[in-house]
Order: C-alpha cells, then structure tokens, then sequence
C-alpha cells in the first residue's frame, strides 16, 4: 500500500486487497464491529468534510451482509498498515439512507473514497 503524486498534484493510492478463499465459510460479524460506524448523516459529512491530511474511505453497506463481511475482514486487516494516509469508516445503509440516493448505493456493499472533502476514483489494478 502506498501513494504517489503527480505533476498537477493529483494523488493515486495504491492498496492492496487479499480477499479470503471462497471456501472460506467462517467469517465473523465481530469484525464490523472494530472498525468505527457512523450512525447519522451528519457523522458522515463531518468524516469527509474535515480530515485534511488523510483519504477518508467509507464502506456503504449492512453488517449482515455476507459480502460486506468480507469487505470489512479485508478492511480490519488493512486498517493498521494504512492509518497515516488513510481512515476507514462503516456505514449502514439502513441506519443512514441519506446518500442511498445521492451515491447511488445499488449495491449490498460499496466502498467510496473521500480526499480533502472531494470524492475520488482509486484504481485497484493487478499491480502491475
């Protein structure tokens, strides 16, 4: 994991995600509840409106939900290695369905990233 900048000042972020095997069956709920939630609309503006140094990434989704667990397992795992460039937040699409709409959260589970109060694109290559 890492990140550059380049010449018009944009930043690009590398992470690298290990998914656990599918066959993998046991995969725990405790693990959405180490990383911190946010619970209102307003928590979620404040996150991205007011970390200046770091990207912010926000995992849209439900706790319960089996692909959001795994998103989450991968996120605990990275959230440690990652914490001077980046914070990590969970938020539960039914708790706060204020950007449902907004975001387009079609999906059962949804990762954005946020930098200096702007939404970004990362790429998540082969690394190559």
């Amino acid at each position: 994991s890492g990140y550059s900048v380049n010449r018009n000042g944009l930043i690009a972020y590398s992470i690298v995600l290990v998914v656990p095997h599918p066959t993998q069956t046991k995969i725990d709920l405790i693990m959405s509840y180490m990383l911190p939630h946010l619970h209102s609309g307003w928590q979620v503006d404040q996150a991205i409106q007011t970390e200046e140094d770091r990207v912010v990434v926000i995992r849209f989704g439900r706790d319960s939900d089996q692909t959001c667990m795994v998103q989450d397992e991968v996120l605990f795992g990275i959230a440690e290695k990652v914490k001077n460039f980046a914070v990590i937040y969970l938020v539960d699409i039914d708790e706060v369905p204020d950007f449902n709409g907004m975001y387009e959260l079609y999906d059962a589970c949804t990762t954005m990233f946020f930098y200096r109060n702007k939404h970004i694109m990362v790429d998540l290559g082969t690394g190559n």
